[in-house]
């Protein structure tokens, strides 16, 4: 039960492992939950019905080390510029539609998508969930259109009718933002679960090398700035 609590708990899928930031207690690294604890124990019991109980699980996520978050922008540009900084520079206008289309493209969408465990794209008779089809690899009809998908269209329209005209250019420009970070959210969805089936064909004489080629560089002086010199005590 304890190697299925790590293997869940590693999965990228559902945790996001800090680069930087360590528990001070325990000295292990932080990981951010992609949902909310109650959240990713039914995905644990879906996917562990003989598995360790609740109770047991909700101890292993005790302490400091496992912290939820529910804006994760920090953590990748890609969902902080395309993502979360769209939402914040959008304003209050439309503020019920605006935080539905969110929490829809943040929380649900990826749920959408469908990869077998072998790691091979399925065919969704939707257009905005079907991977295949954004492989450029999917040649049957998609004749069934989400709501939800085209409500980032319709949203839009709809604050352009609201708004002044010049101020049509930067919607559209956070229009294409939002779905390059759909965009961004299958490609995750896919290569999560090719790590994970490399993962498990690894035998002992193997390896897997994974490299984050974008990783968030943070800011560093060789000198202390004038405000921390000046705001010394004493």
């Amino acid at each position: 039960m304890l190697e299925q609590i790590d293997r869940f708990l590693n999965d990228k899928e559902f945790v996001n492992m800090s680069s930087y930031k360590t528990d001070a207690k325990s000295g292990k690294p932080i990981k951010y939950l992609q949902d909310t604890k109650k959240a990713l124990w039914e995905r644990f019991a879906e996917e562990y019905p003989n598995g360790m109980r609740h109770t047991s699980f909700m101890i292993c996520l005790e302490g400091g080390q496992y912290v939820y978050r529910e804006n994760l922008g920090g953590l990748c540009s890609t969902c902080n510029d395309c993502g979360y900084m769209v939402f914040g520079d959008i304003g209050k206008r439309l503020l019920t539609k605006l935080q539905e289309l969110c929490r829809y493209i943040r929380r649900e969408y990826s749920k959408e998508l469908e990869v077998t465990a072998a790691g091979i794209a399925v065919h969704n008779s939707c257009i905005s969930h079907c991977i295949r089809h954004a492989f450029r690899d999917c040649n049957l009809n998609h004749p069934v259109t989400c709501s939800k998908c085209e409500s980032i269209f319709s949203f839009f329209e709809e604050l352009k009718a609201a708004i002044s005209e010049e101020y049509f250019e930067i919607l559209d420009e956070y229009q294409q933002k939002l779905i390059a970070w759909m965009a961004h959210h299958a490609r995750k969805i896919y290569l999560n679960i090719h790590v994970r089936t490399n993962l498990e064909k690894l035998d002992e004489e193997g390896t897997v090398m994974i490299v984050n080629y974008k990783i968030r560089i943070l800011p560093q002086s060789a000198r202390e700035t004038k405000t921390e010199f000046f705001g010394k005590r004493g």
